[in-house]
């Protein structure tokens, strides 16, 4: 078990570089649609850093410790809050949001490889 923690852990990095990217494009696409001004893009984006930063700070410290899957989860449930958050702050089309969450736990099982009882939560 803590070898797959190590995993969680050393695979944090790139997703929190893919999941950022890709929010980015996001909220591009948003503003282009003339529903996000590009200061609420970045203002966004950067809460969801701090998530995903805050993360990896948390989990580094101890990369064995049981706390590390569970906080890798609930911060990705947190960024799909925030992005729920977002897209029915702006009034969205719900077919977007769809996709954007479908993304967010598809690559959250690509990365961690976790099983699905984490990814079903």
């Amino acid at each position: 078990m803590s070898a797959r923690r190590r995993m969680v852990v050393r695979q944090l990095p790139r997703f929190i570089l893919c999941w950022l990217g890709l929010a980015a494009c996001w909220h591009a696409v948003l503003f282009v649609e003339g529903l996000l001004a590009p200061r609420d893009a970045v203002l966004a984006l950067v809460g969801e850093a701090a998530i995903l930063v805050a993360t990896l700070v948390l989990c580094r410290a101890h990369p064995e410790a049981r706390r590390v899957v569970p906080t890798v989860v609930t911060s990705c449930v947190l960024l799909g809050v925030a992005e729920t958050a977002l897209f029915a702050g702006v009034g969205a089309n719900g077919d977007l949001l769809a996709f954007v969450l479908l993304t967010l736990y598809l690559s959250t099982s690509v990365f961690f490889g976790w099983g699905w009882l984490p990814a079903l939560v």
